[in-house]
Order: C-alpha cells, then structure tokens, then sequence
C-alpha cells in the first residue's frame, strides 16, 4: 500500500513538472513572438518615417532652388534604392 501511494505521488509529481514545464516553454516562445512583432512594427515605421523624410527634404529643396525634376528620373531612383 506504502508504494503504490509512494508510486502514485511520483507519477503525479512527474506529470506536474512536465506540464509546468511545457507552460513555460510556451509563455518564452510567445514572449519571443511578440518582442520579433515589436521590433519588425517599429523597423517598418522607422523605415517608412525615414522615407517620408527624404522625399520632404527633396521636394523642398526643389522648391527651393526651382529645379525642374524628371518623373521618370525621380521613378528609376526609387526602383534603384529598392
């Protein structure tokens, strides 16, 4: 009777560790999803942000100087930077 209780209590104690360790393992990798979703959200707004930058500074620079701009100039430069 003393080792089947004995047994019993193991096996529980066993399947207590594993579950709380499969929690674990799953609460890291969500953690990890969402830092990897964080940091690609705010890369694709830095590089959006950097965008709308450049394109200001170049149409008041071309204001300001009265430089005549090409479409096709302009649109082959975009191509090229991607």
């Amino acid at each position: 009777v003393v080792l089947v209780v004995v047994v019993v209590v193991l096996v529980v104690l066993v399947v207590v560790v594993v579950v709380l360790v499969v929690l674990v393992v799953v609460v890291v990798v969500l953690v990890v999803l969402v830092v990897v979703v964080v940091v690609l959200v705010v890369l694709v707004v830095v590089v959006v942000v950097l965008v709308v930058v450049v394109l200001v500074v170049l149409v008041v620079v071309v204001k300001k100087h009265n430089i005549k701009i090409n479409i096709n100039g302009v649109i082959y430069i975009l191509y090229s930077c991607l």
